[in-house]
């Protein structure tokens, strides 16, 4: 058993009398809680380290129907449940036909600073909380959680296949737009995830075929990700407060069938009045 907040991290070339399987490839397992861009911050250290991914797998491949409930097919495994909610937003992909239909997946970036003075740090963002600006492309700041000395700094959301070294100057810039007196800060890192939008620009949560979901954040998925979670708990266990506004008709077009290339040109569109 993996204590909870502990993750764990195997590396190995797999040998068939050892394994039972034998690949030329080294497989890097991690098993952790789930957190947001966790998949694509795998990705950018792996690519750093000049080590090429050939498959990268998330743990659901499958879910089908048993009886009241369902069986999630994951490596190795198969699990029985009898709730099942799909939390996946950008990433709905094969899993959630029905919702890859529906969630336009687009690109967000994210850096995090060099380490500052922490009365500094406070005077800039007082008060221990997400800021974000009331522009349609929104840029988005917090103090590191596991360190009070960093920011983390967010946006210029929708591009798609972005230099990371080129958006972290362009976060830059945005950030001294903000913050004129961090000149000569610098970030010691950044990278990139997935976000969810829909059709009516509205975040939804309800359930379709017995899966429960929350998607479609529409830039707003710090706050709404996080009421959307108490809901949906709320509502699996039977108890009070589960209904929300946001439970409407999730909508589909006949244009769109999960290939978000027009996101970019929307967005772009969209931000046209941001100042």
């Amino acid at each position: 058993m993996r204590p909870a907040g502990e993750p764990r991290v195997r590396v190995f070339n797999p040998q068939l009398q050892r394994d039972g399987w034998e690949s030329p490839h080294t497989i890097v397992e991690v098993v952790t809680e789930d957190m947001p861009f966790l998949v694509d911050s795998l990705a950018v250290v792996l690519g750093d380290s000049r080590l090429p991914i050939q498959l990268m797998i998330h743990p659901v491949l499958r879910i089908a129907r048993d009886g009241a409930g369902f069986i999630v097919h994951v490596p190795q495994a198969r699990v029985s449940a009898r709730d099942v909610v799909a939390a996946t937003n950008g990433y709905s992909g094969d899993a959630f036909p029905w919702l890859k239909r529906r969630v336009m997946p687009f690109d967000a970036y994210q850096t995090v600073s060099e380490p500052m003075p922490a009365e500094r740090l406070r005077q800039l963002l007082p008060g221990d909380r997400t800021y974000i600006d009331w522009n349609f492309n929104v840029d988005w700041m917090r103090r590191a959680p596991d360190d009070p000395t960093r920011i983390v700094f967010g946006g210029l959301t929708g591009g798609r296949n972005q230099d990371l070294r080129q958006m972290a100057e362009r976060l830059h810039v945005r950030l001294l737009r903000i913050f004129p007196e961090l000149t000569g800060l610098r970030f010691d890192n950044i990278w990139t995830g997935k976000c969810g939008g829909t059709l009516d620009l509205y975040p939804h949560i309800g359930r379709h075929e017995g899966i429960h979901y929350a998607v479609g954040y529409c830039f707003a998925g710090v706050p709404m990700g996080t009421l959307f979670g108490q809901k949906l708990a709320r509502r699996i266990l039977g108890g009070k407060g589960g209904d929300s506004a946001f439970d409407r008709p999730l909508p589909s077009s006949p244009f769109y069938w999960g290939n978000p290339w027009f996101v970019p040109h929307a967005i772009n569109w969209l931000s046209r009045h941001d100042r």
